[in-house]
């Protein structure tokens, strides 16, 4: 069951892989593809567009240019008969009289506005000089003060040097005497026989430009402006006479026949622009970007559309092929599977395209290789292994021996024969019971009785001046352990710990379970390690370079019994003890825990 779990997971892992792999391809080729198609239609139709545009304000721009010709000429009339009569006759054409058989200025005006009708255009004419003569061909002089608007800033814009005829547009402005609204007026400056300065202007209402383009807007605004940047005229009346933009600005942003994409209070526009230097005005016109896109909304829909159903349709065909590509190498990695886990017998026979039938034939013949020499590697691990523990065994025997008859050796030398006779007696249950176990394991409490015969021992070299204290749960009894692992440990702690202390302690042998794990601990409180020492020690041990020969053996034989990941513990402090902690593997022995020789 679980192997079929690990095939399916690898299965769903390679397919996936190479299927999001090539999807991805295809999914940003067709994107790409669709985006930049998009782009480059949506920056063809905003060319067009704008050049659309550019063509309309140049229409409009013609339109203006013909009536500005026409008060032109009307101010050039007026400039011509002022010039050519004095104050007085002035003043009495201004009122209707004909002076010399000349015609009245009414005559003049309604013979010029013949040409104007022609356009559908009313304009006035205002005249006046600096010593209050006035006239304005609306007839409201008894109405209005004509000289007022002199204190206007577009009034006072209007350069004096302006005697050699020169017309001169002002901006948008109010004038009262005239009319309600804006009004767009030609300027022309002369002085007459007598020298007296006559300023004449021809006036048209705002909205006269205003219906130029009227026809032509939907929701784009029109603006056209002078090189100052003041909107002469707008179809957005509440923007006449306003500034529009700063020209230096605008000229970097546009240029005339071109176009740019503005952002105004987060909207973006069309900016179309046209110069017309003739008369010195810009032409400007805005569309909203969005209205201008209207007809690529469905563009839009239809080609994201079309991209779904592409990579639906190219999804389900690459998995297809990642499928029929996939299929062998699974099946070929489901017998590496069952290969690793064990099954030395698996049969290697796919049958597919070239490389993967020469990665079949391969597999088998390494699998088959492998399992001879997998066969031959545990035998000599085996082998190898029981050396290793025959040696060590070899080595902490004749270590053991040496020491305890060398301690009888100096008890007979004393003349203690006595106790080395129970010395030996206890040293030779010891050896019957080491001896008499064949078999690596044995429980803890076969351990126990070990390491009792062995204290024995040490107490007829040391006396009761040395104890042994053993805290070990009932239970624990019949965990298995190695043999001889407790003995090597005690024996560090008198030589080592009480013997340099002054031979005198107490050594407490302590064990518990956690996690798995059986711990024993052989706790002293000799003379103890400090921290140099006690570093020196904990790197040396498990070593080939380490002198405490006892201990190392002893670590070395449960590494190789059960792992790298089992072994020792140790802490010390000066003059307080050291602490030694085995760290076993947890194996429990069914029934009554075995009884060595003699009572622990």
């Amino acid at each position: 069951m679980k192997d079929n779990k690990d095939n399916k997971k690898i299965h769903i892992r390679l397919q996936t892989i190479l299927f999001l792999l090539i999807t991805l391809v295809v999914v940003i080729s067709v994107s790409t593809t669709a985006f930049f198609s998009y782009r480059t239609y949506k920056q063809g139709l905003i060319d067009r567009v704008a050049a659309s545009r550019n063509d309309v304000l140049m229409q409009v721009s013609a339109k203006v240019d013909l009536l500005q010709a026409n008060m032109t000429s009307l101010s050039k009339l007026y400039f011509n008969l002022v010039s050519d009569f004095a104050q007085n006759d002035i003043q009495a054409l201004f009122h209707g009289d004909n002076p010399e058989g000349s015609i009245t200025a009414g005559q003049l005006m309604d013979a010029y506005q013949d040409v104007m009708n022609s356009m559908d255009v009313e304009y006035s004419v205002t005249m006046l000089d600096n010593e209050g003569l006035s006239y304005t061909s609306t007839k409201a002089e008894q109405d209005h003060d004509l000289t007022g608007f002199q204190n206007e800033l577009w009034y006072i814009y209007i350069p004096h040097s302006l005697d050699k005829g020169e017309v001169y547009w002002t901006q948008s402005h109010r004038d009262p005497s005239i009319g309600d609204g804006f009004f767009f007026s030609a300027v022309r400056r002369t002085k007459n026989h007598e020298g007296k300065e006559i300023t004449i202007l021809i006036n048209v209402s705002e909205r006269v430009l205003y219906q130029t383009y009227q026809n032509i807007m939907s929701d784009n605004t029109i603006y056209i402006v002078d090189r100052s940047g003041r909107i002469i005229s707008s179809n957005t009346e509440r923007m006449v006479s306003l500034n529009y933009f700063n020209m230096h600005r605008l000229d970097q942003l546009v240029v005339s026949g071109g176009y740019s994409i503005v952002e105004k209070s987060g909207v973006k526009y069309l900016l179309s622009r046209y110069d017309n230097p003739k008369y010195d005005l810009v032409y400007l016109e805005e569309i909203p970007l969005e209205n201008l896109l209207v007809p690529l909304r469905k563009m839009q829909r239809d080609t994201i559309l079309a991209t779904l159903f592409i990579i639906f349709l190219s999804s389900i065909a690459i998995l297809m092929v990642v499928r029929t590509f996939t299929l062998p190498i699974l099946r070929l990695c489901q017998k590496l599977k069952r290969v690793s886990d064990g099954d030395f017998n698996t049969k290697f026979d796919i049958q597919s395209w070239s490389e993967i039938s020469l990665i079949n034939d391969v597999s088998g013949e390494m699998v088959r290789k492998i399992s001879s020499l997998f066969e031959d590697l545990k035998e000599e691990e085996k082998q190898k292994r029981l050396a290793e523990l025959e040696f060590l065994q070899a080595q902490i025997n004749p270590h053991f021996i040496y020491n305890t008859l060398f301690s009888v050796k100096c008890l007979v030398n004393l003349g203690e024969n006595d106790t080395a006779e129970r010395m030996l007696e206890n040293f030779t249950a010891m050896l019957r019971t080491i001896l008499g176990q064949k078999d690596e394991m044995i429980s803890l409490q076969e351990e126990l009785v070990i390491l009792h015969q062995y204290f024995v021992v040490l107490q007829c070299k040391y006396g009761d001046e040395i104890l042994l204290d053993v805290d070990i749960p009932e239970e624990l009894l019949k965990q298995r352990v190695l043999k001889f692992v407790l003995q090597p440990i005690v024996e560090n702690s008198i030589f080592h710990g009480l013997e340099p202390a002054g031979s005198k302690g107490h050594v407490v042998v302590k064990a518990w379970e956690r996690d798995g794990c059986l711990y024993l601990s052989v706790e002293d409180d000799g003379a103890g390690m400090d921290c140099d020492r006690l570093k020196e020690v904990q790197g040396t041990i498990g070593s080939d370079n380490s002198k405490m020969v006892g201990i190392n053996n002893t670590v070395k034989r449960i590494k190789l019994h059960f792992g790298v990941q089992y072994g020792v513990e140790i802490s010390s402090e000066k003059d307080v003890g050291t602490k030694v902690v085995l760290i076993l593997p947890s194996i429990k022995t069914e029934g009554p825990a075995a009884k060595g020789d003699g009572a622990y």
